[in-house]
C-alpha cells in the first residue's frame, strides 16, 4: 500500500462517515413515571426565574413547562 492509497481510504472513510444516518428513537421513556411517548412531546421546564413561573398543571410556584423550538450549542432549550 502507497501513502496516497492510504490517504484516499482515510478520505472514503470520512466522506462515509459524514452521510451516515443515525436512528432516533421513535418513542422516549420518561425516567421518573416510565411512560413513553414520542419525542416530540417532550416539554422542556423553564428556568428558576420567577417571570417563567405559573405551570398551569402544577401550581403558579413551579417552573413552566414549554414546547422548545430554539436550542443553544449544547443542545439545551431556550427559555420563551
Amino acid at each position: 500500500m502507497t501513502i496516497g492509497q492510504a490517504t484516499d481510504d482515510r478520505a472514503a472513510i470520512d466522506s462515509s462517515a459524514a452521510t451516515v444516518k443515525v436512528p432516533l428513537l421513535g418513542r422516549v421513556t420518561c425516567p421518573h413515571c416510565w411512560h413513553q411517548f414520542p419525542p416530540e412531546d417532550s416539554a422542556w421546564i423553564s428556568s428558576d426565574h420567577k417571570d417563567l413561573r405559573g405551570d398551569p398543571k402544577l401550581s403558579p410556584d413551579h417552573p413552566r413547562r414549554f414546547k422548545a423550538e430554539r436550542f443553544n450549542v449544547q443542545g439545551n432549550a431556550i427559555d420563551a
